[in-house]
Protein backbone atom coordinates (compact mmCIF):
# COMPACT_ATOMS: atom_id res chain seq x y z
CA UNK A 1 0.00 0.00 0.00
CA UNK A 2 1.47 3.75 -1.13
CA UNK A 3 0.71 6.87 0.81
CA UNK A 4 0.44 9.28 -2.22
CA UNK A 5 0.77 12.29 -0.67
CA UNK A 6 4.52 11.30 0.59
CA UNK A 7 4.77 8.11 -2.06
CA UNK A 8 6.01 6.11 0.53
CA UNK A 9 5.01 2.75 1.01
CA UNK A 10 3.32 1.94 4.36
CA UNK A 11 2.47 -1.83 3.84
CA UNK A 12 3.23 -4.80 1.54
CA UNK A 13 2.41 -8.56 1.76
CA UNK A 14 2.10 -11.44 -0.57
CA UNK A 15 -0.81 -14.36 -0.72
CA UNK A 16 2.07 -16.52 -2.79
CA UNK A 17 4.50 -18.93 -1.02
CA UNK A 18 7.84 -20.40 -2.21
CA UNK A 19 6.19 -23.22 -4.41
CA UNK A 20 2.87 -21.72 -4.85
CA UNK A 21 2.26 -18.65 -6.81
CA UNK A 22 -1.21 -16.74 -6.56
CA UNK A 23 -1.83 -14.50 -9.49
CA UNK A 24 -4.95 -12.09 -8.88
CA UNK A 25 -6.60 -11.43 -11.69
CA UNK A 26 -8.82 -8.79 -10.45
CA UNK A 27 -8.81 -6.94 -6.86
CA UNK A 28 -10.47 -4.55 -5.03
CA UNK A 29 -10.72 -3.08 -1.62
CA UNK A 30 -13.73 -2.01 0.36
CA UNK A 31 -14.96 0.99 1.64
CA UNK A 32 -13.77 0.82 4.70
CA UNK A 33 -10.26 -0.38 3.91
CA UNK A 34 -10.02 -3.11 5.83
CA UNK A 35 -10.17 -6.24 3.48
CA UNK A 36 -9.23 -7.03 0.17
CA UNK A 37 -11.06 -9.49 -2.21
CA UNK A 38 -9.33 -10.99 -4.84
CA UNK A 39 -10.27 -13.65 -7.86
CA UNK A 40 -7.29 -15.47 -8.74
CA UNK A 41 -5.52 -18.21 -9.90
CA UNK A 42 -2.79 -20.65 -7.75
CA UNK A 43 0.06 -22.34 -10.09
CA UNK A 44 1.95 -24.93 -7.60
CA UNK A 45 5.01 -26.21 -8.51
CA UNK A 46 5.34 -30.18 -8.14
CA UNK A 47 8.25 -32.20 -8.67
CA UNK A 48 7.57 -32.77 -12.76
CA UNK A 49 5.32 -29.89 -13.71
CA UNK A 50 2.96 -26.84 -12.74
CA UNK A 51 -0.38 -27.34 -11.44
CA UNK A 52 -3.22 -24.54 -12.19
CA UNK A 53 -5.44 -24.12 -9.47
CA UNK A 54 -9.37 -23.31 -10.43
CA UNK A 55 -10.27 -19.72 -10.27
CA UNK A 56 -11.37 -18.69 -6.68
CA UNK A 57 -12.56 -15.41 -4.53
CA UNK A 58 -9.91 -14.71 -1.80
CA UNK A 59 -10.94 -12.45 0.67
CA UNK A 60 -7.97 -11.01 3.05
CA UNK A 61 -8.18 -9.14 6.01
CA UNK A 62 -5.60 -5.77 5.57
CA UNK A 63 -4.84 -5.21 8.89
CA UNK A 64 -4.63 -8.69 10.69
CA UNK A 65 -2.61 -9.90 7.37
CA UNK A 66 -4.24 -13.01 6.71
CA UNK A 67 -6.80 -15.01 4.60
CA UNK A 68 -10.23 -15.01 5.90
CA UNK A 69 -11.67 -16.65 3.31
CA UNK A 70 -11.47 -18.58 0.22
CA UNK A 71 -14.51 -19.31 -2.12
CA UNK A 72 -14.67 -21.03 -5.31
CA UNK A 73 -15.80 -19.46 -8.41
CA UNK A 74 -18.78 -21.18 -9.60
CA UNK A 75 -20.01 -19.11 -12.89
CA UNK A 76 -19.58 -19.76 -16.18
CA UNK A 77 -17.54 -19.19 -18.27
CA UNK A 78 -14.54 -19.37 -15.72
CA UNK A 79 -12.73 -15.62 -15.47
CA UNK A 80 -9.26 -14.74 -17.85
CA UNK A 81 -7.35 -11.63 -17.16
CA UNK A 82 -8.36 -8.13 -17.98
CA UNK A 83 -11.78 -9.73 -18.43
CA UNK A 84 -13.16 -9.55 -14.82
CA UNK A 85 -13.35 -7.03 -12.43
CA UNK A 86 -14.73 -6.22 -9.18
CA UNK A 87 -16.38 -3.33 -7.57
CA UNK A 88 -18.16 -2.64 -4.14
CA UNK A 89 -21.37 -1.12 -3.52
CA UNK A 90 -20.79 2.48 -1.69
CA UNK A 91 -22.12 0.72 1.78
CA UNK A 92 -19.85 -2.13 1.51
CA UNK A 93 -22.65 -4.91 1.34
CA UNK A 94 -22.15 -6.06 -2.27
CA UNK A 95 -19.82 -6.88 -4.06
CA UNK A 96 -20.38 -6.56 -8.29
CA UNK A 97 -18.51 -8.81 -10.39
CA UNK A 98 -18.00 -7.96 -13.77
CA UNK A 99 -17.55 -10.75 -16.08
CA UNK A 100 -19.72 -12.09 -18.78
CA UNK A 101 -22.79 -11.31 -17.00
CA UNK A 102 -22.42 -8.84 -13.60
CA UNK A 103 -22.78 -10.87 -10.50
CA UNK A 104 -24.14 -9.44 -7.04
CA UNK A 105 -22.32 -11.29 -4.39
CA UNK A 106 -22.82 -10.95 -0.38
CA UNK A 107 -19.63 -9.21 0.41
CA UNK A 108 -19.24 -10.97 3.76
CA UNK A 109 -19.59 -14.22 2.40
CA UNK A 110 -18.15 -13.66 -1.21
CA UNK A 111 -21.62 -15.79 -1.73
CA UNK A 112 -23.39 -15.45 -5.38
CA UNK A 113 -27.08 -13.46 -4.47
CA UNK A 114 -28.31 -12.39 -8.16
CA UNK A 115 -27.07 -11.59 -11.41
CA UNK A 116 -27.10 -9.36 -14.18
CA UNK A 117 -26.82 -10.46 -17.87
CA UNK A 118 -26.14 -7.15 -19.60
CA UNK A 119 -26.08 -8.46 -23.02
CA UNK A 120 -29.77 -8.66 -22.98
CA UNK A 121 -31.73 -6.09 -24.82
CA UNK A 122 -32.51 -3.26 -22.69
CA UNK A 123 -35.56 -2.55 -24.24
CA UNK A 124 -38.34 -3.85 -26.56
CA UNK A 125 -36.78 -3.97 -30.02
CA UNK A 126 -33.71 -3.39 -29.38
CA UNK A 127 -30.09 -5.62 -29.80
CA UNK A 128 -27.97 -7.38 -27.39
CA UNK A 129 -25.21 -5.03 -25.40
CA UNK A 130 -22.10 -6.04 -24.64
CA UNK A 131 -19.73 -4.59 -22.20
CA UNK A 132 -16.70 -2.81 -23.35
CA UNK A 133 -14.54 -0.04 -21.89
CA UNK A 134 -15.57 1.35 -18.62
CA UNK A 135 -14.80 4.58 -16.65
CA UNK A 136 -16.34 4.87 -13.37
CA UNK A 137 -13.59 6.41 -11.55
CA UNK A 138 -15.56 10.13 -11.98
CA UNK A 139 -18.30 8.60 -11.39
CA UNK A 140 -20.78 8.42 -8.42
CA UNK A 141 -21.06 5.65 -5.98
CA UNK A 142 -22.97 3.01 -7.28
CA UNK A 143 -22.69 4.01 -10.79
CA UNK A 144 -20.41 3.76 -13.33
CA UNK A 145 -20.20 5.02 -17.46
CA UNK A 146 -19.29 2.53 -19.49
CA UNK A 147 -18.82 2.06 -23.59
CA UNK A 148 -21.25 -0.59 -24.95
CA UNK A 149 -21.67 -2.30 -28.14
CA UNK A 150 -25.48 -2.89 -29.57
CA UNK A 151 -26.34 -4.49 -33.10
CA UNK A 152 -28.94 -2.71 -34.75
CA UNK A 153 -31.68 -5.60 -35.21
CA UNK A 154 -32.77 -5.01 -38.55
CA UNK A 155 -29.74 -3.30 -40.41
CA UNK A 156 -27.65 -5.68 -38.20
CA UNK A 157 -24.51 -2.75 -37.57
CA UNK A 158 -22.89 -2.49 -34.69
CA UNK A 159 -22.67 0.53 -33.01
CA UNK A 160 -21.11 1.87 -30.02
CA UNK A 161 -23.37 2.84 -27.26
CA UNK A 162 -22.02 5.48 -24.13
CA UNK A 163 -24.36 4.33 -21.53
CA UNK A 164 -24.32 4.95 -17.65
CA UNK A 165 -25.32 2.38 -15.39
CA UNK A 166 -27.10 2.05 -12.20
CA UNK A 167 -25.66 -0.68 -10.18
CA UNK A 168 -28.40 -0.75 -7.24
CA UNK A 169 -31.45 -0.08 -9.65
CA UNK A 170 -30.19 -2.19 -12.25
CA UNK A 171 -30.70 0.07 -15.39
CA UNK A 172 -28.93 1.44 -18.13
CA UNK A 173 -29.38 4.86 -19.45
CA UNK A 174 -27.79 5.23 -22.57
CA UNK A 175 -27.38 6.85 -26.41
CA UNK A 176 -25.36 5.82 -29.34
CA UNK A 177 -22.60 7.85 -30.66
CA UNK A 178 -21.68 6.23 -33.97
CA UNK A 179 -20.33 2.68 -35.79
CA UNK A 180 -18.25 0.22 -34.10
CA UNK A 181 -14.60 -0.34 -35.31
CA UNK A 182 -15.05 -3.63 -37.51
CA UNK A 183 -11.70 -4.96 -36.65
CA UNK A 184 -10.04 -2.83 -34.22
CA UNK A 185 -10.79 -1.67 -30.39
CA UNK A 186 -12.07 1.57 -28.45
CA UNK A 187 -10.76 2.95 -24.99
CA UNK A 188 -13.36 5.29 -23.25
CA UNK A 189 -12.53 7.42 -20.32
CA UNK A 190 -14.36 10.02 -18.58
CA UNK A 191 -13.87 13.37 -17.77
CA UNK A 192 -14.07 14.90 -14.12
CA UNK A 193 -16.82 16.96 -13.97
CA UNK A 194 -18.74 14.07 -16.19
CA UNK A 195 -20.16 16.64 -18.89
CA UNK A 196 -17.71 15.19 -21.29
CA UNK A 197 -16.17 11.62 -22.41
CA UNK A 198 -13.62 10.96 -25.05
CA UNK A 199 -13.41 7.13 -26.72
CA UNK A 200 -10.11 6.18 -28.79
CA UNK A 201 -11.29 4.13 -31.77
CA UNK A 202 -8.73 2.37 -32.98
CA UNK A 203 -8.91 0.35 -36.15
CA UNK A 204 -6.38 -0.88 -38.86
CA UNK A 205 -4.22 2.10 -40.00
CA UNK A 206 -6.54 4.39 -38.79
CA UNK A 207 -6.79 5.75 -35.36
CA UNK A 208 -9.45 8.48 -34.21
CA UNK A 209 -10.28 10.77 -31.04
CA UNK A 210 -14.27 11.11 -30.57
CA UNK A 211 -15.21 13.94 -27.69
CA UNK A 212 -18.33 13.19 -26.64
CA UNK A 213 -20.94 15.43 -25.14
CA UNK A 214 -22.56 13.81 -22.24
CA UNK A 215 -25.43 16.12 -21.26
CA UNK A 216 -26.09 16.81 -25.20
CA UNK A 217 -26.63 12.95 -25.66
CA UNK A 218 -24.11 13.31 -29.40
CA UNK A 219 -20.38 13.32 -30.52
CA UNK A 220 -19.38 16.63 -30.45
CA UNK A 221 -16.30 15.94 -32.83
CA UNK A 222 -14.09 13.72 -34.11
CA UNK A 223 -10.07 13.91 -35.25
CA UNK A 224 -7.54 11.49 -36.57
CA UNK A 225 -4.39 11.14 -35.68
CA UNK A 226 -1.16 8.81 -36.08
CA UNK A 227 -1.40 6.35 -32.91
CA UNK A 228 0.78 3.40 -31.75
CA UNK A 229 -0.52 -0.57 -32.14
CA UNK A 230 -1.91 -0.08 -28.73
CA UNK A 231 -3.54 2.58 -27.11
CA UNK A 232 -5.63 2.95 -23.60
CA UNK A 233 -7.00 6.27 -22.71
CA UNK A 234 -7.09 8.31 -18.97
CA UNK A 235 -8.37 12.10 -18.39
CA UNK A 236 -6.16 13.77 -15.85
CA UNK A 237 -8.07 14.98 -12.60
CA UNK A 238 -9.01 18.77 -14.19
CA UNK A 239 -9.96 17.43 -17.85
CA UNK A 240 -8.06 19.39 -19.14
CA UNK A 241 -5.34 16.73 -20.05
CA UNK A 242 -5.89 13.20 -21.93
CA UNK A 243 -3.37 10.61 -21.58
CA UNK A 244 -2.70 8.08 -24.66
CA UNK A 245 -0.57 4.64 -22.89
CA UNK A 246 -0.58 0.96 -22.58
CA UNK A 247 2.13 -1.44 -23.90
CA UNK A 248 5.13 0.13 -23.15
CA UNK A 249 7.26 2.68 -21.49
CA UNK A 250 5.79 6.05 -22.67
CA UNK A 251 2.65 8.52 -21.87
CA UNK A 252 1.49 11.02 -24.66
CA UNK A 253 -0.04 14.02 -23.36
CA UNK A 254 -2.76 16.01 -25.19
CA UNK A 255 -5.22 18.68 -24.81
CA UNK A 256 -8.53 17.37 -24.28
CA UNK A 257 -9.57 21.01 -25.83
CA UNK A 258 -9.16 20.32 -29.59
CA UNK A 259 -6.32 17.46 -29.11
CA UNK A 260 -3.07 19.31 -29.35
CA UNK A 261 -0.30 16.85 -28.74
CA UNK A 262 2.03 18.43 -26.11
CA UNK A 263 4.79 16.12 -24.62
CA UNK A 264 5.93 12.62 -24.05
CA UNK A 265 6.80 11.02 -20.61
CA UNK A 266 9.21 8.75 -21.05
CA UNK A 267 9.54 5.42 -17.67
CA UNK A 268 12.24 3.47 -16.94
CA UNK A 269 10.45 0.35 -17.87
CA UNK A 270 7.07 -1.02 -19.55
CA UNK A 271 4.07 -0.70 -17.32
CA UNK A 272 2.17 -3.79 -16.49
CA UNK A 273 -1.49 -3.45 -17.69
CA UNK A 274 -4.02 -2.18 -15.51
CA UNK A 275 -1.00 -0.12 -13.31
CA UNK A 276 -1.88 3.90 -14.63
CA UNK A 277 -4.24 5.84 -12.80
CA UNK A 278 -5.30 8.77 -12.01
CA UNK A 279 -5.57 10.09 -8.83
CA UNK A 280 -7.54 12.72 -7.74
CA UNK A 281 -6.86 16.09 -5.88
CA UNK A 282 -7.33 16.00 -2.32
CA UNK A 283 -9.95 18.27 -0.70
CA UNK A 284 -8.09 21.44 0.75
CA UNK A 285 -8.50 21.54 4.50
CA UNK A 286 -10.30 24.58 5.71
CA UNK A 287 -8.42 26.95 7.42
CA UNK A 288 -9.34 27.05 11.06
CA UNK A 289 -12.39 29.69 12.12
CA UNK A 290 -11.09 32.45 14.12
CA UNK A 291 -12.90 32.67 17.56
CA UNK A 292 -15.71 35.16 17.94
Amino acid sequence: MIDIATRQTIDTFTLSEPDRHVRALAYEVDPQHRYMVAVARTATRLADRFEIGQAVFIQYDLKEHKIVRTVPWTSDPEPHYYFVALRFSPDGKLLYVFSNEILVCDAATLRQIQSWDLSLPNEPGLGRFDLGSMDEWNDEPGYFTALFTMEDPVQKRKLLVVGRVNLGERTIDFFPVGPAPERGEASFALSADRKQAYVLVQDTRHDELWTIDIAGRRRERKVEFDGRPRMALRSSSNGKILYIYEAGNTIDLYEAAGFKYLRTITLDTDMMYDTFHVVPPRPQARPPSSPQ
